[in-house]
């Protein structure tokens, strides 16, 4: 998939250049998501870092720029589909793009500009398959949980997130299919493209989980800070509920303060928690309930007494946020919890 994307992208760019510059690759990795160029105009060279990238929204630059070593003289990105508001980011950056569409970005001073925007696919292709469901998504967050490497069977599985043996064998296979994982079939599971996985992850849980286990918004009286609401959280709930996306973030980082508050508890406590607080459903509440489906969403860390959502829950919630700063901190959070899915096999 990254080698035909990335023979795409730089066809486009030798089109682009024409007679201009030449430019030549001299290395791939093995997993082919990364390369290496040199970019030749007169007597000038230009030495070039490129990965490979399908999705590039805005919210996903700081994490294209985080993927780029100390070492790059010049970054460059290619992916499926680079739209305005994302060209002038990577620009600002200083960071080159192509995209198999033939929108494009190269600055040499006084040597070379090439600034070519707005062209758009005709319509982009719907995620397909079981691990986009809801359910499916329970799945691919257990597999990030507990990865690299796992020992779980279908059972193990079944009872850790309540999804049936038969939809957890189908995602497995499906992932199997996409070389995201290997499984021996006893049990043994070892994660072989974490990039992708956490990318199906994301996405997983932006169109369907999240949503999904949203019950609601809402305001509290007298509009106490966040810290007070929590404890209050835990006086009247005690280990049944934990604390998710910024202020978890916070916990988890330092990086990140905000007004804006995210529990999850059981469903059926739902009523409780609303008393207890003295909640009022409100469209503008910056309050959020959502539903603690399952132990596998209990993190190790706590704050003001209550425990903190498991990391890599917190990353996606970060992630669907769309805003720079919330994507900054996911970049943080994955270094910091999640490090094994920065490389694969």
């Amino acid at each position: 998939m990254h080698q035909q994307l990335i023979k795409q992208c730089e066809k486009r760019l030798k089109t682009l250049l024409q007679s201009q510059a030449a430019i030549r690759r001299m290395r791939q990795t093995e997993d082919q998501r990364e390369a290496e160029y040199t970019l030749e105009i007169g007597e000038q060279t230009a030495e070039i870092c490129a990965i490979a990238q399908a999705r590039v929204r805005p919210s996903d630059v700081p994490l294209v720029q985080a993927r780029f070593g100390a070492d790059c003289n010049q970054r460059m990105v290619f992916a499926d589909y680079i739209s305005a508001t994302t060209a002038d980011e990577l620009r600002e950056l200083g960071i080159w793009f192509t995209d198999r569409l033939g929108n494009a970005y190269i600055e040499l001073p006084d040597k070379l500009l090439i600034w070519t925007t707005g062209a758009k696919p005709a319509r982009m292709p719907a995620a397909k398959g079981q691990y986009f469901g809801a359910p499916g998504a329970k799945v691919l967050h257990y597999l990030v949980k507990h990865g690299p490497e796992l020992q779980a069977t279908y059972r193990d599985i079944r009872a850790a997130i309540g999804i049936s043996i038969d939809k957890i064998g189908k995602v497995v296979r499906e992932l199997t299919d996409m070389r995201i994982l290997r499984s021996t079939g006893a049990g043994q599971i070892r994660i072989t493209d974490a990039n992708k996985l956490l990318d199906l992850w994301t996405a997983a849980y932006a169109a369907k989980l999240g949503p999904s286990l949203l019950h609601g918004a809402y305001v509290a009286a007298n509009n106490p800070e966040p810290d007070e609401l929590i404890r209050q959280a835990v006086e009247a709930m005690g280990e049944d509920v934990l604390v998710g996306a910024e202020v978890a973030a916070d916990a988890l980082t330092g990086y990140l303060r905000s007004d804006n508050l995210r529990l999850y508890v059981p469903e059926a406590n739902w009523e409780t928690v609303e008393k207890e607080l003295q909640l009022a459903p409100s469209t503008r509440g910056k309050i959020e309930l959502c539903t603690l489906y399952s132990e596998e969403l209990r993190g190790a860390e706590r704050i003001h007494g209550a425990i903190v959502l498991d990391p890599a829950f917190v990353y996606v919630e970060l992630i669907a946020g769309e805003h720079r700063r919330l994507t900054e901190t996911a970049v943080r959070v994955r270094e910091e919890y999640l490090a094994w899915t920065l490389s694969s096999d």
